[in-house]
């Protein structure tokens, strides 16, 4: 984790959350959430939200379309650090910064799912 002038964040009692929303999947993802400790050099490990961890590796029609939000918890305040789009078709995965004003997303989501701001 980096601020906003490219260094790290250090510090001790940091936990940080992804929550990755499944929108449509052929492969049979789910949606999930996870809670790791943030170490004192600001590094955290990121679950691979769509990954193949062992043989066959995905299929060429395999395709999955998710939303992941990176929350990092501190003092007991809450902050979002990163919210992507993830598209993966067969073996290549696509992770695109978004946002509530993003209006290529918020088209995007209304279009498939009928919500007008991302989740």
């Amino acid at each position: 984790m980096v601020d906003g002038n490219g260094k790290p964040i250090k510090g001790t009692g940091m936990t940080a959350t992804e929550n990755v929303y499944m929108f449509e999947t052929n492969t049979g993802a789910k949606d999930f959430s996870i809670t790791v400790a943030v170490g004192s050099d600001g590094r955290f490990a990121d679950t691979q939200a769509i990954a193949a961890t062992a043989p066959p590796p995905p299929a060429a029609s395999d395709h999955n379309l998710a939303t992941q939000t990176i929350t990092v918890h501190k003092g007991g305040q809450d902050y979002v650090v990163g919210r992507y789009l993830i598209i993966q078709t067969g073996k290549n995965i696509n992770l695109i910064p978004i946002n509530n004003n993003n209006a290529a997303y918020t088209r995007w989501a209304a279009e498939q799912r009928q919500i007008t701001t991302p989740p």
